[in-house]
């Protein structure tokens, strides 16, 4: 290959390693920033179920209808996983991953404290998400997406696997952390 040839698909490649970090950062912002705000500002109803273990069990105070369902903050929501994975305490463990998804998605799309917030986005993947989804039978059916269940854990793996990412990468070089903790000697787009 020419020198000229070797050129330019070096310089694409620097084009691509310094975007692929920008983009991981976009979708994991598109992907974790409406899931805190819904959790906060949205409301849900529970079955009757689940507003038994909501009021008796975790001492939430609903306004329980008469067919024993109820109304309450969406993130009550992300409380019953973690009461059903014993992970506690629940209610305020759930306002704490429902912030950190609202402003990690945030911080990681200006891309501040990148590889905090993605090792965040881990672990709320991890106890969350994942657990769930990664069954032999789900791996095994993963190619056909046959129902929504398998191709959400793919989304599940693929936010996983932006989080590694930007964790192994940093968050590139339009980010704040650039801008403020300065550039790595390797940037790809120098030109010798």
């Amino acid at each position: 290959m020419s020198r000229r040839g070797r050129g330019v698909i070096g310089f694409l490649s620097g084009v691509a390693q310094s975007l692929a970090p920008f983009v991981a950062r976009v979708v994991l912002c598109l992907a974790f920033l409406p899931l805190g705000w819904s959790a906060l500002a949205g409301s849900s109803r529970f079955d009757p179920e689940a507003t038994q273990i909501l009021t008796q069990s975790l001492g939430i105070s609903l306004d329980v209808a008469e067919d024993g369902s109820s109304a309450g903050s969406t993130y009550l929501e992300l409380a019953l996983v973690l009461h059903e994975r014993h992970i506690g305490p629940e209610v305020p463990l759930a306002r704490v991953i429902a912030g950190t998804q609202l402003v990690g998605g945030v911080l990681i799309l200006i891309g501040f404290l990148s590889r905090v917030v993605s090792v965040a986005f881990l672990l709320i993947l991890g106890v969350l998400y994942l657990p769930n989804d990664i069954t032999p039978e789900a791996l095994r059916t993963m190619a056909q997406f046959a129902d929504a269940d398998r191709l959400l854990t793919l989304v599940h793996l693929s936010a996983a696997a932006l989080c590694l990412l930007v964790v192994a990468q940093g968050p590139g070089y339009l980010s704040l952390d650039t801008l403020i903790f300065g550039t790595r000697d390797d940037d790809p787009l120098e030109i010798d």
